[in-house]
Protein backbone atom coordinates (compact mmCIF):
# COMPACT_ATOMS: atom_id res chain seq x y z
CA UNK A 1 0.00 0.00 0.00
CA UNK A 2 2.84 2.46 1.04
CA UNK A 3 3.98 2.04 -2.55
CA UNK A 4 0.60 2.71 -4.33
CA UNK A 5 0.44 6.47 -2.17
CA UNK A 6 3.91 7.11 -3.65
CA UNK A 7 2.86 6.43 -6.84
CA UNK A 8 -0.04 8.07 -6.48
CA UNK A 9 1.19 11.38 -5.12
CA UNK A 10 3.63 11.11 -8.53
CA UNK A 11 1.16 10.07 -11.41
CA UNK A 12 -2.28 10.43 -9.23
CA UNK A 13 -4.82 13.52 -10.18
CA UNK A 14 -3.67 16.70 -7.45
CA UNK A 15 -5.80 17.35 -4.65
CA UNK A 16 -8.14 20.17 -5.17
CA UNK A 17 -8.45 23.29 -3.06
CA UNK A 18 -11.37 23.69 -0.89
CA UNK A 19 -11.54 27.35 -2.65
CA UNK A 20 -11.53 25.66 -5.60
CA UNK A 21 -14.31 23.09 -4.68
CA UNK A 22 -16.20 26.07 -3.31
CA UNK A 23 -16.27 27.59 -6.69
CA UNK A 24 -18.52 24.58 -8.16
CA UNK A 25 -22.05 26.03 -8.73
CA UNK A 26 -23.28 22.54 -10.57
CA UNK A 27 -25.02 20.20 -8.67
CA UNK A 28 -22.81 17.21 -7.51
CA UNK A 29 -23.03 14.00 -5.85
CA UNK A 30 -20.34 11.64 -4.76
CA UNK A 31 -20.82 8.03 -5.64
CA UNK A 32 -18.25 6.44 -3.45
CA UNK A 33 -17.10 3.02 -2.71
CA UNK A 34 -17.04 1.58 0.99
CA UNK A 35 -14.31 -0.13 0.63
CA UNK A 36 -11.71 2.27 -1.43
CA UNK A 37 -8.16 2.11 -0.31
CA UNK A 38 -6.85 4.75 -1.89
CA UNK A 39 -9.45 7.68 -1.01
CA UNK A 40 -11.06 6.72 1.87
CA UNK A 41 -14.70 7.12 2.65
CA UNK A 42 -13.84 9.76 5.65
CA UNK A 43 -13.14 12.04 2.51
CA UNK A 44 -16.22 11.84 0.85
CA UNK A 45 -18.27 12.03 4.61
CA UNK A 46 -15.93 15.33 4.71
CA UNK A 47 -16.56 16.59 1.46
CA UNK A 48 -20.39 15.83 1.36
CA UNK A 49 -21.05 17.59 4.67
CA UNK A 50 -18.93 20.65 3.80
CA UNK A 51 -20.22 21.17 0.63
CA UNK A 52 -23.50 19.50 1.33
CA UNK A 53 -23.02 17.41 -1.71
CA UNK A 54 -25.34 13.70 -1.65
CA UNK A 55 -23.12 10.68 -0.69
CA UNK A 56 -24.11 7.27 -1.82
CA UNK A 57 -21.78 4.79 -1.15
CA UNK A 58 -21.96 1.56 -2.99
CA UNK A 59 -21.05 -1.33 -1.15
CA UNK A 60 -18.75 -4.79 -1.69
CA UNK A 61 -16.68 -2.09 -3.50
CA UNK A 62 -13.35 -0.11 -3.38
CA UNK A 63 -11.85 2.57 -5.44
CA UNK A 64 -13.79 1.40 -8.75
CA UNK A 65 -17.23 0.61 -8.84
CA UNK A 66 -17.73 0.76 -11.74
CA UNK A 67 -15.91 -2.40 -12.08
CA UNK A 68 -16.83 -3.99 -8.83
CA UNK A 69 -20.43 -3.36 -8.58
CA UNK A 70 -21.94 -1.87 -11.86
CA UNK A 71 -25.21 -2.48 -11.54
CA UNK A 72 -25.10 -0.71 -8.07
CA UNK A 73 -22.94 2.48 -9.73
CA UNK A 74 -25.43 2.90 -12.77
CA UNK A 75 -28.82 2.18 -10.25
CA UNK A 76 -27.46 5.32 -8.05
CA UNK A 77 -25.97 7.35 -10.78
CA UNK A 78 -29.40 6.95 -12.92
CA UNK A 79 -31.79 7.99 -9.70
CA UNK A 80 -29.49 11.31 -9.61
CA UNK A 81 -29.55 12.19 -13.48
CA UNK A 82 -33.72 11.93 -12.87
CA UNK A 83 -35.21 15.50 -12.68
CA UNK A 84 -36.99 15.51 -9.95
CA UNK A 85 -33.73 14.54 -8.05
CA UNK A 86 -31.75 17.23 -9.56
CA UNK A 87 -30.91 20.34 -6.97
CA UNK A 88 -30.58 23.75 -8.07
CA UNK A 89 -27.20 26.11 -6.59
Amino acid sequence: MNALRSMMKIVGVPVISPAELEKIRKPVSLIWGRYDRANKLKIAEVASKRYDWPLFVIENAGDDPKMEQPEALLETLFQQLKPETVHST
